[in-house]
């Protein structure tokens, strides 16, 4: 079982668990959150409103995007990394 944390009006950043990220569509889609086939997030990474993630594309551990950000297909970013 893992944990994501998903933004919830009211609430602020609230835990989802899943096995795999599919079982999560719907909030995704009520969020705007598009993940391309194979994407990989590390432990911490946050998504911005609107962030698009490219087929392939695999994030470190504690990577932050902004929001509105859009990566290509088989784009990867290293540990840590931080967009504004």
């Amino acid at each position: 079982m893992k944990t994501i944390y998903l933004w919830v009006s009211g609430k602020g950043w609230t835990p989802f668990k899943y096995n795999e990220l599919s079982e999560l569509a719907a909030e995704f889609e009520a969020r705007n959150i598009n993940l391309g086939d194979g994407c990989k997030l590390g432990a911490g990474c946050e998504l911005g409103a609107g962030c698009k993630l490219g087929a392939g594309c695999k994030l470190g551990d504690g990577c932050k995007l902004g929001a509105g950000c859009k990566l290509g297909a088989g784009c990867k970013l290293g540990g840590l990394c931080k967009l504004g």
